[in-house]
């Protein structure tokens, strides 16, 4: 997996980042799968049936000859119920904060019902990850799932993670001791399903 380092991280953090955030995805690799704020397309490299979207200049460039089209979580270019997953890669935090509710009502109109939702964001505790001018929207972990459960999403997955270099167990561990660590959270969601009378006849 060549990278350009588009988003600044040395190779092997990138490639680490990349595979942890696969085993999360890989299972919809044959599926519809919409990449918001897709940069250098690191994501689109690994599925042809994966999509991308970013206002960024760059990222046409990069992704002339993939599934891409330039747009923004508020105004997706894609019809009702196209994907089964979207993946949101560190771009929650770059959404104004009276915009986040209408940016999951926007996810929620392309995902088909089912649909998976893979956010990763950092943590707003953390003064290392949060000094961005464009981090305008200091969200936590239990603020994006009430959120997401505030629009019929059920929660599939949940936690935090420290640059993947801790196992999960020993990750939960040094987070609550130490929560001013570099760190980022996550949260995997699927959207109910649309209930029918033919289903249950």
């Amino acid at each position: 997996m060549k990278s350009d380092n588009y988003y600044g991280l040395g190779n092997v953090a990138e490639i680490k980042d990349i595979k942890w955030k696969y085993n999360h995805i890989k299972g919809l690799r044959h599926k519809k799968v919409l990449d918001i704020g897709c940069g250098d397309g690191r994501y689109l490299k690994l599925s042809k049936n994966w999509y991308g979207i970013d206002n960024d200049d760059r990222s046409k460039v990069l992704n002339d000859k993939r599934n891409f089209k330039s747009g923004d979580i508020l105004t997706i270019p894609y019809d009702d119920d196209f994907f089964y997953g979207i993946i949101l890669s560190h771009v929650i935090e770059h959404v104004p904060r009276e915009k986040t509710m209408d940016a999951i009502k926007e996810m929620k109109r392309v995902l088909k019902p089912g649909g998976k939702i893979f956010l990763y964001a950092p943590n707003p505790s953390s003064p290392f990850w949060y000094n961005a001018v464009d981090h305008v929207n200091p969200v936590n972990l239990a603020c994006v799932a009430g959120l997401f459960q505030l629009n019929d999403f059920n929660i599939i997955k949940q936690g935090h993670s420290l640059f993947r270099i801790l196992p999960n167990f020993a990750e939960k561990i040094v987070f609550t001791l130490f929560p001013y660590l570099p760190s980022e959270f996550y949260i995997v969601v699927e959207s109910k399903k649309k209930f029918s009378i033919n289903s249950v006849l």
